[in-house]
């Protein structure tokens, strides 16, 4: 095909289009100016209609915080107005409908602009002299910021600038305290994860429990394992290192929370006494029983629970320690005992014939001294021994 035989078609098919193009763009304005004519008639002969809804779309831009809706209805209440001077100007007369529906409502139109405009213009200088930082800031918390702004745009003066404020930083949780004692737990099937960590939080309670007091408890304990028999047992060297000596726990009382404070007392206070220690001058086996002594009210305090008494001069002495807590508080008697055992390790090697219940008397008033500020304990703790036949 020659090429002028296509730029002809071409040419051809371009010059139809632009008549249909320009018949259809004379018949959309056409159209066009029938609406606004037709919307111009309906204005004018219901002008309260138009200011209300003018009005209508003004709240709603108002309450959405979009500023151009604000403006749109504006616009709308200038036009409105206008029509209807237009139409009296055209028709020479001034009623009273043309007061009520023009004039008025033109003249709040007006102040309102006037307000809406100004209050825009000294906003705009006020973000222009304090921009925002808002570097850093996610979409959600920069639309935040731009409803804020709009809101507050229409009610009053814009506000000085307002950082933002930092975040709190998170409280860290509080990391458990490590554990203080050394334990080591010997194989057995029925000592079990959960068990040994139960049996050494028991054990860590007690430790601090003594400690609190002053006491200077072992941290590196024997060998834990378990017996057959009913009773709480025990084995060492001296001397000799730790790992060579050894506790046991009896495995019906192996799931009894007590259990564990037994085994550690028991093994405790015999070395704060250093009762095992056999250059000292220990006429009776005085550290010993003193040791049990301490171990059955020590035990009893911390469970606020004395066991079973028996009738040995030990559970004669635990029972009349626990009717003096009865009496004067766990607090003080809990302080006159650790400087009694005090006493008695520092002053162990003083009368060596002397008999146990005796020593132990003496060193209890010894504790007494350091803690009855009055004088008024001693007579009360005197009056519970004798009631006890202590000291024998």
């Amino acid at each position: 095909m020659p090429v002028l035989e296509v730029l002809r078609r071409i040419y051809l098919c371009l010059f139809r289009w632009s008549i249909i193009l320009r018949t259809r763009l004379r018949d959309f304005w056409m159209l066009f100016e029938h609406g606004l004519v037709f919307l111009s008639g309906q204005i004018v002969a219901h002008p309260i209609f138009a200011h209300i809804l003018t009005l209508v779309v003004l709240v709603l831009g108002l309450v959405s915080g979009v500023e151009t809706v604000v403006y749109i209805a504006t616009a709308l209440g200038w036009f409105v107005t206008f029509l209807w001077i237009n139409e009296s100007i055209r028709q020479h007369r001034i009623s009273r409908r043309l007061i009520l529906s023009v004039i008025i409502p033109g003249i709040i139109w007006g102040a309102f602009g006037w307000l809406a405009v100004s209050q825009y213009w000294q906003h705009q200088q006020a973000k222009i002299e304090s921009p925002k930082q808002v570097s850093g800031l996610s979409q959600k918390d920069l639309q935040d910021t731009k409803q804020e702004e709009l809101s507050t745009f229409w009610k009053s003066e814009p506000s000085k600038e307002q950082t933002k404020p930092e975040p709190t930083k998170p409280i860290p949780e509080r990391t458990k305290p490590q554990p203080q004692l050394i334990l080591i737990f010997k194989e057995s099937p029925l000592l079990t994860q959960a068990r040994k960590d139960r049996i050494a939080a028991e054990m860590e309670r007690f430790y601090v429990y003594l400690i609190q007091l002053g006491l200077d408890a072992p941290k590196e304990v024997a060998p834990i394992g378990l017996t057959k028999s009913g009773a709480f047992t025990g084995a060492g060297i001296y001397p000799g290192p730790v790992y060579m000596d050894s506790i046991s726990i009896p495995e019906k009382r192996i799931d009894d929370h007590t259990a564990a404070v037994r085994a550690y007392a028991m093994y405790c206070f015999p070395v704060i006494l250093d009762s095992y220690n056999p250059n000292r001058r220990d006429w009776e086996g005085r550290g010993t029983r003193a040791a049990w002594v301490f171990e059955r009210y020590f035990v009893a305090s911390f469970y606020e629970q004395l066991s079973a008494i028996g009738t040995s001069d030990i559970d004669k002495w635990a029972e009349a320690l626990w009717d003096v807590r009865r009496q004067i508080g766990k607090a003080q008697t809990d302080r006159i005992l650790s400087f009694t055992l005090k006493a008695f390790k520092d002053f162990s090697d003083d009368n060596p014939k002397e008999k146990f219940s005796r020593y132990f008397y003496n060193s209890l008033m010894a504790g007494v001294s350091v803690v009855d500020n009055e004088g008024n304990l001693i007579q009360k703790i005197n009056n519970i021994l004798k009631a006890k036949g202590l000291p024998d």
